[in-house]
């Protein structure tokens, strides 16, 4: 399978959790497959064995009762409170669980075409919210989001449902009070992209961190800013 090449805004860390998303999935198919991210110029892309037919057919969510869902093969239990790989990023609330929100990214992405996961938008009554590029925010609005239980808008549906599920294998160190950190990773397998991801690897490269915002009773995650000392080593 040929390698694909996506450029990447590591500030956004909806993009990054979704580019570990796709390493996990390819990772099925190919326990040794690597992927990587290298910076072009100024910027930074991302490099994979694009896993196109595997998204196109996540579409079978099994009924459960929130503790965990599967996603086709995929098992989801990150927001699980006491054994949750990723606890703190169950910014989901009121009548919303993860299977209503799992199932709004489903839904959402139906029209879309996987190899445009990083453009393709389309609205929904509910997200995951590690995407700070379709949040709103209710001061902006001018009125609460909690009356307004129907209301619509815009999210780019495949990046937050690989979010989803990059956030069952890439522990993101931090606390909801002070913020989220995380670093991209070169040329390596999965097991060695979780831990260069945590920061915590000779091949963790830069290191970014996001705070919690608020959209309405929801958080969500803000634009990340670069911290420290950029560790590239690659």
């Amino acid at each position: 399978m040929d390698v694909e090449r996506f450029s990447i805004d590591p500030c956004n860390p909806g993009e990054v959790l979704a580019c570990a998303g796709l390493a996990a999935l390819v990772a099925r198919s190919d326990p040794g497959a690597t992927t990587r991210f290298k910076r072009s110029g100024r910027s930074w892309v991302f490099e994979v064995a694009f896993p196109e037919q595997r998204i196109a057919s996540l579409s079978d969510l099994e009924a459960g009762d929130d503790e965990s869902l599967l996603l086709g093969d995929i098992r989801l239990d990150w927001w699980q409170r006491g054994y949750g790989l990723n606890q703190p990023f169950k910014f989901w609330a009121g009548q919303q669980t993860a299977k209503s929100v799992l199932t709004n990214l489903l839904t959402a992405a139906r029209d879309g075409h996987p190899r445009d996961w990083l453009d393709f938008q389309a609205p929904t009554t509910g997200r995951l919210g590690v995407d700070p590029q379709g949040s709103w925010n209710a001061l902006e609005l001018g009125w609460s989001p909690n009356e307004h239980q129907d209301i619509q808008y815009l999210c780019r549906p495949f990046v937050e449902l690989l979010a989803f599920i990059g956030l069952q294998h890439f522990p993101v160190q931090g606390r909801r009070d002070t913020g989220f950190r995380y670093s991209l990773w070169p040329d390596v397998p999965l097991q060695l992209a979780v831990l260069a991801f945590a920061g915590s690897s000779i091949h963790s490269l830069g290191c970014w961190q996001t705070q919690i915002g608020s959209a309405g009773s929801n958080k969500i995650l803000k634009t990340a800013l670069p911290i420290g000392e950029d560790h590239e080593r690659h």
